[in-house]
């Protein structure tokens, strides 16, 4: 996917009626098998890992790393936990290091008049990208192949 076409910087904002189900989306991803896919293979190799910027431990590298993400949407707004764990490790040592963050609640929309509004209904696979407005950074992004609303939520009919 290109991030590029949502640079905000390229964006124009209009209001817009969304309807959308309440959903929980829950991953977790193996780094060792996918950063190395990604061309990261150094850091998992203890001869060619450098990790001598954070530690003087000789033949630091990575053990093992997992990404653990949870997306909740609902009327209250969006949750996102973001759990990482990376362990760190030689011969004779371990290390681990988790993170934590929260995206807060959506700020409420202002008053506007209806014939400023266009209406979105999500009723069939999307894509949810969450992006920090001031850094542009992709915060999360996920592909729902089936929607399937929570209890309480109620998903609109296909047309």
């Amino acid at each position: 996917m290109n991030y590029g076409l949502f640079n905000s910087s390229r964006l124009h904002f209009s209001s817009m009626h969304v309807v959308i189900p309440m959903f929980r989306v829950q991953t977790e991803v193996d780094l060792c098998k996918a950063l190395p896919f990604l061309g990261m293979n150094n850091p998992f190799d203890s001869d060619r890992a450098d990790f001598s910027g954070i530690s003087d431990v000789d033949n630091l590298h990575i053990d093992s790393g997992k990404e653990s993400a949870y997306l909740q949407v609902s009327r209250s707004g969006i949750r996102l936990f973001s759990v990482g764990t990376l362990c760190l490790g030689t011969d004779r040592h371990q290390f681990r290091h988790p993170d934590l963050f929260e995206v807060p609640n959506l700020e409420e929309p202002g008053e506007m008049e209806a014939k400023d509004i266009h209406s979105f209904v999500v009723n069939q696979p999307f894509t949810v990208i969450l992006i920090d407005r001031e850094s542009d950074c992709v915060l999360y992004q996920a592909r729902i192949k089936v929607p399937e609303p929570v209890s309480g939520s109620k998903l609109p009919a296909t047309n």
